[in-house]
């Protein structure tokens, strides 16, 4: 979230994780992207139709080369840790249910949008 802080303050909406839950139409073109040997545009162009000029975290990461290439004067930031094993254990804290309070709150909000959070927390994983 730092990223994502910085980024906004420099006049960026970056597109981050959380993003994909709460819109169905993002979700759905980077799974077919990503998973469904979907095309790249598609999916670039709803981020773009949303609003978003960034890109952090996963899913958007994950398609970096497409990004690159559509993109070959952007800027890139590289984010570190410590130790790969600090990285994996953040990494791996994401994808499973949040505890207690975030949990109930996420499943309020699935509900009350319509969502599915099943399907998000599947399309996490992946």
């Amino acid at each position: 979230q730092s990223l994502v802080s910085a980024l906004a303050h420099l006049g960026y909406r970056s597109a981050h994780g959380a993003d994909f839950w709460a819109n169905m139409t993002m979700r759905k073109a980077w799974i077919s992207y990503l998973h469904e040997d979907g095309p790249f545009e598609p999916a670039l162009q709803v981020l773009l139709d949303h609003g978003y000029n960034a890109v952090t975290d996963a899913p958007t990461v994950l398609g970096w080369r497409d990004m690159i290439a559509r993109f070959p004067d952007a800027k890139v930031v590289l984010t570190t840790r410590d130790s790969a094993e600090k990285w994996y254990e953040s990494f791996a804290a994401k994808m499973h249910y949040p505890p207690d309070l975030i949990l109930v709150t996420m499943m309020f909000q699935a509900w009350l949008y319509g969502l599915d959070i099943e399907g998000y927390w599947k399309f996490l994983s992946n």
